[in-house]
């Protein structure tokens, strides 16, 4: 999915459409196709910009207070808990929502285990979705 957000009443739409992030946009471009554009951020990573949804698929509250707890610790300030996903995972899942590769392979050193993906399923509103599987549980 093409990196932006989705519109609000509050921006002046009648309707929800999607609004694209060119500066996303084009950093995106530059990783995949290598148009010879360098972009970044700052040299130094900064987690606390990050947004982070966090989808259960454990049942299992007390894993999520400590995968939430392990994030703060590590600076991830802007967490947030999601809705539940909705089949057993045995393998966490890190997802990088609108090209947020760097960030989501940055969370899985952090936890050391999950798989990293890029693809726009979990939170679209978030810059990485973490789908929590039943390796945390064992890791913890």
């Amino acid at each position: 999915m093409l990196p932006g957000d989705f519109s609000n009443f509050e921006d002046y739409y009648d309707a929800s459409y999607w609004l694209p992030n060119f500066d996303q946009i084009d950093e995106v471009v530059s990783q995949y196709f290598g148009n010879g554009t360098t972009y970044s951020r700052d040299d130094e990573f900064d987690p606390g910009y990050l947004r982070i949804a966090i989808q259960d698929s454990t049942e299992d509250s007390e894993a999520v207070d400590n995968l939430v707890n392990a994030l703060y610790d590590a600076g991830y300030s802007n967490v947030y808990i999601d809705t539940d996903w909705s089949e057993p995972l045995s393998e966490t899942r890190i997802i990088a929502q609108q090209g947020e590769v760097e960030g989501a392979e940055a969370i899985q050193q952090v936890l050391g285990l999950g798989e990293v993906r890029i693809e726009s399923t979990g939170s679209l509103q978030s810059d990485v979705t973490i789908q929590l599987g039943s390796d945390w549980q064992q890791w913890q």
